[in-house]
């Protein structure tokens, strides 16, 4: 229905690069802006790994396990929240969407506790080769949206790395310092504007427009010099 919506991945782009994030809104909603990234640079997107391994492995154990592969989105979305109803003890894959958040979340765990779906909840799991340093926050994003989807906080996630450690975090440790970030990310979407170029000396990094933070940071700092001692004008255009 031509509604945006955001992934994990993005709003950890914001957390670091405010510039960038408005960037990649940017050239979404108007693609032909004339700005091109960076030559060797690639898009962002929302990628899943296989993890055959892991279904044969849970399957040979005797677990329930749902394996989603679809490959629409909605039907992703749908498939994950029939096999949470139904109790499945693992969904591989999955799709969790509310409202514009939606992200593809490597494994849903079944525990005891009591939710809207039963006598069970989910907890959510990441199962990268490698510990990201952005692992606990995109958890965090999976945690929030399981409390709304099944009306209770999972109390804990698990990174599972290597295939076999597992490193048990207490969501309530990082879902709040999420949400608030969560939440300025919202403002910043809501109040998107095409001529409005958040500063990019305030960004970690420039994602892929290095090229053009720096040549607004030297533009700027030409003006300034050219009007030292009487006076500038602190906003950036933006020209098309």
């Amino acid at each position: 229905d031509n509604t945006v919506t955001y992934t994990p991945d993005d709003i950890v782009l914001f957390r670091e690069s405010p510039f960038a994030i408005w960037m990649e809104r940017l050239t979404l909603e108007n693609p032909d802006h004339g700005i091109a990234p960076d030559i060797h640079s690639t898009q962002p997107k929302d990628t899943q790994e296989s993890r055959d391994y892991i279904v044969a492995t849970l399957r040979a154990e005797g677990r329930n396990v749902v394996l989603i592969d679809a490959d629409d989105e909605l039907e992703r979305r749908r498939a994950t929240l029939a096999a949470m109803r139904g109790g499945a003890d693992f969904i591989v894959n999955g799709q969790l969407a509310v409202g514009t958040l939606s992200g593809g979340v490597n494994l849903l765990m079944r525990t005891s506790g009591y939710s809207q779906l039963g006598d069970f909840l989910y907890i959510p799991c990441e199962t990268q080769t490698s510990t990201s340093l952005h692992s606990a926050f995109r958890l965090s994003f999976f945690a929030h949206l399981l409390h709304r989807i099944q009306g209770q906080l999972p109390p804990q996630m698990l990174i599972i790395s290597g295939g076999a450690d597992v490193i048990p975090l207490q969501t309530e440790d990082y879902i709040h310092y999420y949400r608030a970030v969560q939440q300025r990310f919202e403002q910043a979407m809501n109040s998107f504007r095409k001529h409005r170029m958040p500063d990019p000396a305030a960004s970690a990094h420039f994602g892929r427009w290095p090229d053009c933070a720096h040549e607004v940071l030297k533009q700027r700092l030409l003006r300034e010099d050219q009007s030292a001692g009487i006076g500038g004008s602190d906003a950036e255009p933006y020209v098309e």
